[in-house]
């Protein structure tokens, strides 16, 4: 098969080995390896790439996340943590939001400044898939309870901390784990096909969020795409076959058998096939399998075309345009990943600006205002309160300074009661040391000298003993 001449994809794969290297970038037409990034080993669908500047992977079975610069090859740029291990991973298509599916929570961050917008538990079980639509307006999450829940990624980052945040579908027709979910083109107005290990892939209609039609395989499905152009649905199943439906023939029912007898099938693999995804033309069909291979089909003869060899079995393999970092060495980020951060509402000062290094070689760096997540009830109540009240001497309202202020004033009130107390604490440990001295109990008191009898009401004396002490006598 000739390689055109300019040659706009590559292919992205990662194993579970992670012996050679983490992700390796080829060239789907020559077989070759582009580039390749080391440090671990990606888990199932979390390999991502934030723009045209920076990949990032989950590591499996581990609470990290890894980030790569792609001009600088090889060597893991960054090491990010997370509250949990991460078991399913989406980057929105203009690189501002990452979405991961930290065990049965939902994590929204913003990349520019590392703040955690949202975490969102309304899985019962692990998410094992996120998708965005391809005009970032939608979050697809599925989970291994049977679950399909369609987001607005608006109503996640603006989410009441009281009433929460409401998904817009909710699909629970899946009787078992859900494996794979593919969103098509037209943004709200897509297709979502989703597979499950109870044999079926379902067509869903996102503007409306009914069911188009359900096919039911012989075997699980493991893996499920579509082409650009919506017109066939690629599945992959536990016992290695790579089934097609042409979805505009054949189709006159909402129920359809797919019989492996079929000439509609891709053979090659061995073992389960855990990945799939079809060339930006369709003319490529891309598989993934836990035989440790990835192929390359031609979606005409069904043909396998090239074969990509690994160590481990297969956990990731996707199409994706070449990015302009790989073929400039020279090229440099225009923004920076910030280290992302596990409370909603912890925000650096610094957050989401970046420094311009390189001003000789042209390089310009956009700096990115931080989100006003920071900006609490509190201040805002008291901000509105202040200008209601008119101003302070000099007619300027200064909301800070009077805050400032009224805490001094509660700082300097705190200080004379613990003055007090400190003064309190003192004299009472004064009058134990003297009583021990005297060789009474503290914790009784002695009697007062009784009077004398030839005193009277207009003439009173006190009597004076002296009593010998440790330290001398004692008068009393």
């Amino acid at each position: 098969m000739a390689a055109p001449m300019n040659c706009v994809e590559v292919c992205l794969t990662s194993d579970t080995s992670g012996e050679n290297c983490n992700t390796t970038v080829w060239e789907p037409y020559s077989g070759t390896a582009v580039a390749t990034f080391r440090g671990g080993n990606s888990s199932p669908r979390t390999l991502c790439l934030l723009g045209d500047s920076y990949l990032i992977s989950a590591i499996l079975n581990k609470p990290l996340l890894h980030v790569w610069s792609l001009h600088r090859k090889e060597q893991t740029q960054q090491t990010i943590v997370t509250p949990r291990p991460v078991k399913a991973l989406a980057v929105s298509p203009d690189g501002l939001y990452c979405v991961a599916g930290v065990c049965e929570s939902l994590h929204v961050w913003e990349v520019s400044t590392g703040n955690l917008m949202a975490v969102v538990a309304r899985h019962f079980q692990d998410i094992s898939c996120i998708r965005f639509t391809d005009d970032g307006s939608r979050v697809i999450t599925a989970g291994e309870d049977n679950i399909i829940i369609v987001w607005s990624l608006t109503e996640l980052l603006s989410q009441d901390k009281l009433t929460g945040v409401e998904a817009q579908y909710t699909w629970s027709q899946h009787s078992l784990a859900i494996t794979d979910i593919h969103c098509g083109v037209g943004g709200c107005m897509s297709r979502v096909v989703s597979s499950s290990l109870d044999q079926t892939c379902r067509l869903w209609d996102l503007c409306s969020g009914i069911l188009l039609c359900t096919f039911i395989f012989e075997a699980a499905v493991s893996a499920v795409t579509m082409d650009s152009a919506e017109l066939r649905i690629y599945a992959g199943t536990i016992d290695g076959a790579i089934s097609e439906i042409q979805l505009f023939t054949g189709v006159d029912s909402p129920t359809q058998h797919i019989s492996t007898t079929d000439n509609t099938q891709f053979i090659g693999h061995s073992g389960r096939v855990t990945c799939l995804s079809v060339s930006i033309d369709a003319s490529l069909l891309l598989s993934g399998s836990s035989d440790g291979t990835c192929r390359v089909f031609d979606t005409t003869s069904r043909q396998c075309v090239r074969v990509f060899q690994h160590t481990g079995a297969i956990t990731n393999a996707v199409f994706t345009l070449r990015p302009v970092s790989l073929a400039s060495p020279q090229f440099k980020p225009h923004f920076t990943v910030k280290n992302f951060k596990r409370q909603i509402g912890q925000v650096d000062d610094n957050a989401g600006f970046t420094e311009n290094t390189d001003q000789d070689n042209g390089v310009v760096t956009v700096p990115v205002k931080p989100h006003k997540q920071h900006m609490t009830d509190e201040f805002e109540e008291l901000l509105s309160r202040t200008q209601q009240c008119g101003g302070d001497r000099e007619g300027l309202i200064n909301p800070m300074s009077m805050t400032v202020l009224a805490r001094t004033e509660q700082l300097e009130e705190e200080i004379k009661n613990l003055k007090n107390k400190s003064a309190m604490i003192l004299i009472s440990a004064c009058r134990t040391v003297v009583e021990e001295a005297d060789g009474v109990s503290p914790t009784k008191k002695r009697k007062r000298p009784a009077k004398s009898k030839h005193n009277n009401t207009n003439n009173t004396t006190t009597n004076t003993t002296s009593v010998p002490g440790k330290n001398g006598n004692i008068k009393i």
